[in-house]
């Protein structure tokens, strides 16, 4: 990390290009290598229900409300895990019931209603 915040803040326009064409390069695979990672930490996560500890539905949710990502970059994400990873699992529901996201309203699809706090 230490290394990508220095290039990040790194004045590359001096640099000659054949440097920035190489640190793309390096970059790319890194990137590479990265998704693959969280990829399998991502199915690592689903497999042992780390979601639920925090009270999500699904890794989807555990995703877009603890790292911040959109809907769209947690649907990705979760597809991107290795075969026989991310799975809804009952639609996000544990032996206890259904599971939320702490703070987050429950949809009722049915009424469309939110339940009141009880």
């Amino acid at each position: 990390m230490a290394g990508l915040g220095w290039l990040a803040g790194a004045d590359l326009a001096g640099v000659p290009a054949a440097v920035q064409a190489e640190c793309l390069r390096v970059l790319e695979r890194a990137r590479s290598v990265q998704t693959v990672a969280h990829a399998s930490v991502l199915r690592a996560f689903d497999a042992s229900l780390g979601f639920e500890d925090d009270g999500c539905r699904s890794p989807r949710t555990w995703l877009m409300w603890q790292t911040l990502v959109t809907p769209a970059t947690a649907t990705d994400l979760v597809r991107r895990s290795p075969p026989g990873g991310c799975r809804s699992r009952g639609r996000g529901r544990s032996a206890t019931g259904p599971s939320r996201c702490p703070n987050r309203p429950v949809r009722r699809r049915s009424s469309g209603r939110l339940p009141t706090p009880g």
